[in-house]
């Protein structure tokens, strides 16, 4: 038994620390370190909502004094526009009355005082106010905005009377065409106290400045004179802005000084205006908080270490004891476990709990140690039915089939099984139940013994489902039910049917690389007691071609839960053996060592020569029996196929014939008999169906079937069976009739020997039909035919 975890020691001594210190320790430390986030916690808080509401502030005044730009901007350019509108129709022919007119607009002149100008579309100056100095270098400019006929604002540049930045605004005054021919322009200073001048001086919260530039990052408005119409690094302004027409945010200025910046963009002209304070000046405030609230802290720590002191002194000795006991109570023997108690407090009542415990547990390990024994021998138990079940099947698959289930450690609800049915026939079962364990091993009895019961009655796959969900549904909880996939593989007609519930595709391989999936159609069985008709998917196969299916846990094994490229790919062509080697080996190396689950069960399936290819015709027909035979037991049936599936009628008939002294063997013969000679009855006299549509695909033929049948009028077949014995003895032969209500065929051109060596499907069915029976023989018009069945 592992011993329990020792109390803390003393670095380097054998002696407990005393109890006080630890304790004084412990919560002491925690009390410190609590009070010491908590501290940092505020600080970092009270920083915070100051450096919010100081940017905030900058902000708010920031945009407030763009907003007041780009209105005094609008403004100017309507007042330019406003008087544009009004200017006379021939002022451009005399400078004196283009100067009067000027002169006469006082209200543009308080505006723009560096100067009103009229000017030509050229870009010539036609008259001035009076001491008034048109801006050099503004042809271009001019001339633009002609082109345009729109109001605008120039470029700043310097001003040759202040040294300022000055900016000239136009508007276009048309003719009554709308050419432009003159522009009214006025010039302003940028640092006037009536437009920009303000913010050259202005100082948000905490020393805050401003600073306008343009779209080339010339510096236009400046606290610093000396810096109007230096350049900044526009590059780190437009990183900062990141497309947003306003954003507040850290940033390191050109001087290495980190700031809490604002920077908004102007809507009516491309300038930025940008305010900055430093941190140090924005944080001023939190350091002072900090500093005060270190003190604050500190004092509150020490006076947290002295009340733990003081309060862990109060702890008695009876807890050093009580600890010493528990230690040494993993050494004793099961049934010594016992504490004593030497005192009257908590770690009396303590002793008490802990004694009720150990005497809990010891009967709770001796019942689970029983209850494991048995658990083991319920497990065997199923193990044991389900391989008596499963195994034999398995140790009768052909060479050409294989199946196998990966079991973990303990019983699961995989399995899979194998049964030969009439001749001609193989059916599979692979299923999972859900869940694990002794529970989901159960749930694949009723499921496994409802196939076996089946099989040797060729029962159509969808009533083995059928009748597996109806068990399922009955025996199991409601939480339980069984994915499953049903195979039967026909070498008499060279057909396969899959019916899938629940489980992974299965696939079907061709040797020339052809992949055909069979995805689930179905609900697993137990889930609903009725529900819509299950479905089974039929395909042609011919000899080579391999069918590969698996439960989920095949898929957790794979990489990517892919089957393609681990079992397939490129193993089609392979032998079967080294195919099923390969598929052994992959998923061996993926489980390795480690713990599964889920089962893991899959099957390859590869056709072997089909049945019709291997009977060959008789050298003749046997002789008739001689003897005088009786008559003893007779069957009559007649039915219109449209109702009544042969598949669906032949078992109830075998049960029928079968207690009437058949063999096995005898059996098995008159079911491939009866079904061959029933279905050409079916298909070639009352559908009219042409073998030679097989070449096309067992689906396309089904397909043909199932139309034809669905538009039959009327139509049917007559079955006779008569057993005849000698005497009292046993069966000696069984005479077989199969009339149908169709128009014949020409039985006379029917060549056997042709029939046997050429691969057209026509005929085959015949040929096997000669090969089980004697006495071969058809009515005149081709639509009965008649044949005996020899037994024993």
């Amino acid at each position: 038994m592992t011993r329990a975890a020792r109390p803390w020691r003393l670095p380097g001594t054998t002696r407990f620390a005393p109890i006080q210190l630890r304790i004084f320790l412990a919560f002491g430390t925690t009390l410190a370190l609590a009070l010491a986030v908590g501290g940092w916690a505020v600080a970092r808080y009270f920083g915070r909502v100051a450096n919010r509401q100081i940017g905030s502030q900058q902000a708010g005044l920031a945009r407030l004094v763009a907003s007041s730009m780009d209105d005094k901007i609008t403004t100017y350019l309507g007042s330019l526009e406003a008087d544009a509108r009004n200017c006379p129709g021939d002022v451009e022919h005399d400078r004196t009355a283009a100067r009067r007119w000027l002169e006469d607009r006082r209200g543009l002149r308080a505006v723009f005082e560096n100067g009103t100008f009229l000017v030509l579309p050229e870009g010539q100056l036609l008259a001035a106010t009076p001491g008034s100095r048109f801006p050099e270098g503004q042809s271009a400019f001019i001339q633009g905005q002609a082109a345009t006929g729109k109001p605008g604002i120039s470029e700043a540049h310097r001003s040759a009377d202040s040294g300022n930045a000055e900016v000239l605004m136009v508007a276009p005054i048309r003719d009554r065409n709308g050419r432009t021919r003159l522009l009214l322009a006025g010039a302003i200073d940028l640092v006037h106290d009536d437009f920009l001048g303000t913010i050259s001086s202005q100082h948000l919260p905490d020393a805050s400045r401003l600073t306008l530039f343009d779209a080339q990052g010339r510096i236009l408005v400046h606290a610093d004179g000396s810096r109007v119409f230096s350049r900044i690094d526009l590059r780190r302004w437009s990183e900062f802005l990141g497309g947003q027409g306003e954003r507040t945010g850290e940033r390191m200025n050109a001087a290495g000084i980190q700031t809490l910046t604002t920077a908004s963009r102007l809507r009516s002209v491309p300038w930025v205006l940008a305010a900055t304070l430093p941190d140090a000046e924005a944080t001023l405030s939190a350091h002072q908080f900090r500093r005060y609230l270190q003190g604050a802290v500190a004092a509150a720590v020490a006076l947290a270490l002295l009340l733990t002191w003081a309060l862990s002194h109060r702890l008695t000795e009876n807890l050093e004891d009580l600890t010493r006991q528990i230690e040494g109570a993993a050494d004793l023997p099961p049934g010594h476990r016992v504490l004593l108690r030497k005192g009257n407090d908590e770690t009396g009542v303590l002793v008490n709990a802990f004694n009720g415990l150990l005497a809990r547990l010891e009967e709770k390990a001796a019942r689970l140690q029983k209850a494991g024994a048995r658990s083991e021998e319920e497990m065997a138990l199923a193990r044991h039915v389900l391989h008596r079940l499963v195994e034999p099947g398995l140790a009768a698959l052909p060479a050409s089939l294989h199946m196998e289930t990966l079991q973990m450690a303990w019983i699961n609800g995989d399995a899979c099984t194998y049964r030969e049915g009439p001749p001609g026939l193989h059916f599979g079962l692979l299923c999972d139940a859900t869940g694990h364990g002794l529970t989901a091993g159960i749930s694949t009895l009723p499921a496994i013994q409802a196939f076996l019961s089946m099989v040797p009655r060729d029962v159509p796959l969808e009533t083995m489902y059928l009748e597996i969900n109806q068990r399922i549904h009955q025996l199991m909880p409601v939480d339980r039910f069984l994915c499953l996939l049903l195979v039967r593989l026909d070498l008499r007609n060279g057909s396969l049917s899959v019916l899938n519930a629940g489980l992974p595709d299965a696939i079907l391989c061709t040797p020339d690389g052809r992949r055909r999936p069979f995805r689930s159609r179905n609900l697993p069985a137990g889930i609903l007691e009725g529900g819509d008709p299950p479905v089974a998917e039929t395909v042609a196969v011919t000899t080579g071609d391999r069918l590969l299916a698996f439960t989920d846990g095949v898929l957790d094994l794979l990489p990517g839960g892919e089957v393609a490229p681990s079992l397939l790919d490129g193993l089609v062509a392979c032998p079967l053996q080294v195919h099923r080697r390969v598929i052994q080996e992959t998923l061996a190396l993926a489980i390795g060592d480690q713990k599964r689950l889920d089962d893991a069960s899959w099957a390859l399936w590869e056709v072997p020569p089909l049945l019709c290819t291997r009977v060959s015709p008789a050298s003749g027909y046997l002789a008739p029996s001689t003897a005088e035979l009786e008559e003893g037991f007779r069957l009559e049936l007649a039915f219109p196929p449209q109702r009544h599936a042969v598949r669906d009628l032949l078992p109830d008939m075998m049960r029928l014939l079968s207690g009437r002294g058949l063999g096995v063997q005898d059996e098995q013969k008159l079911a491939l008999a009866l079904t061959e000679a029933l279905a050409n009855a079916v298909d070639h006299g009352l559908l009219r169906l042409d073998s030679r549509l097989k070449e096309q695909g067992f689906e396309a033929y089904e397909a043909q079937r199932q139309r034809r049948l669905a538009a039959l009028q009327g139509g049917s077949v007559r079955l006779s069976v008569r057993l005849r014995t000698q005497g009292a003895g046993p069966l000696q032969e069984l005479v077989v009739e199969v009339e149908d209500t169709g128009t014949g065929f020409d039985w006379r051109a029917w060549d056997p020997k042709a029939a046997g060596a050429s691969p057209d499907p026509s005929g085959r069915g015949l040929l096997l039909l000669r090969a089980l029976s004697r006495d071969l023989s058809f009515n005149e018009q081709g639509n009965r035919i008649r044949f005996t069945l020899p037994c024993g």
